[in-house]
């Protein structure tokens, strides 16, 4: 086996193990010395794929805030449902709050912050304002609502509902803050009884439906600009399955000053 295609081997073997950055720059050498190779030019295509795809995950987003410097002293989950992986593996170290009103999903959500360093998790439904709400439930349990019927009504039930505010001002958690909200549709409820939260330290990932009756991106876009936050990321693309169109987005809202911001050049 000649030099090249041994260096082509050994680069699809980092590529298999995931180290797809070493196997870029094996391939792109390779490619370099045998200009008229087709295996090379085909690796490196699929590699910068799988890199557009691995970068719109919610993770990979995470992990780049972290590594420009952003590190939450408090990540708060609001909607947990089963757990927010992403969340436990880009900030280990922070103290995580769970915040989840289907109280099926206690166990789990307990046996998760045995896992963690810090953690605490909370039944509630989060709103504008403290007090008791009516939850639509899922047969399934996988979704859950307060601001429309999407179960059997004879599943609706009566849970505690907390504010940001209010839960923050009780438990006195420090900053910054992570915030990720996952609520189907009372986004912006929830924002609005999270007005100390919203400071220049804080960065929130909520998701953001595009294609129902009243799309809730713009909405969300345009309740954090007062407030001086921009849109900073769009991950967890969902698409359609009928049709490939695009159903909805996680949005990652960071102040304008916020130090992950301070580069404002391409390269």
């Amino acid at each position: 086996m000649d030099h090249q295609k041994q260096k082509l081997v050994r680069a699809f073997e980092s590529h298999l193990s995931g180290d797809i950055e070493s196997a870029y720059d094996i391939y792109k050498d390779v490619m370099v010395a045998d200009p008229g190779g087709i295996f090379a030019p085909v690796l490196i295509n699929l590699i910068q794929m799988q890199s557009v795809h691995l970068r719109s995950s919610k993770l990979a987003a995470l992990l780049n805030l972290k590594r420009n410097g952003f590190m939450p002293a408090t990540v708060i989950d609001v909607g947990a449902q089963v757990g927010t992986q992403p969340l436990y593996e880009a900030f280990p170290e922070a103290h995580h709050v769970m915040l989840e009103p289907v109280q099926e999903n206690e166990s789990v959500l307990q046996g998760i912050c045995q896992s963690l360093k810090s953690a605490e998790c909370m039944m509630v439904a989060v709103t504008s304002r403290s007090g008791m709400v009516s939850l639509s439930v899922t047969d399934s349990l996988q979704y859950s609502s307060i601001a429309e019927q999407i179960g059997d009504p004879l599943n609706n039930r009566l849970v505690q509902a907390v504010s940001l505010n209010d839960l923050c001002n009780s438990g006195g958690y420090s900053g910054p803050f992570l915030i990720k909200i996952d609520v189907d549709g009372v986004e912006i409820e929830v924002l609005k009884g999270a007005s100390t939260l919203i400071n220049p330290e804080s960065i929130f990932v909520v998701e953001a439906a595009m294609l129902v009756d009243q799309p809730r991106f713009p909405k969300i876009i345009d309740f954090f600009r007062p407030y001086g936050f921009v849109l900073h990321d769009i991950v967890d693309h969902l698409y359609r399955p009928s049709d490939s169109v695009l159903w909805q987005v996680d949005v990652v809202m960071v102040h304008e000053d916020h130090p992950v911001r301070q580069k404002h050049y391409y390269v």
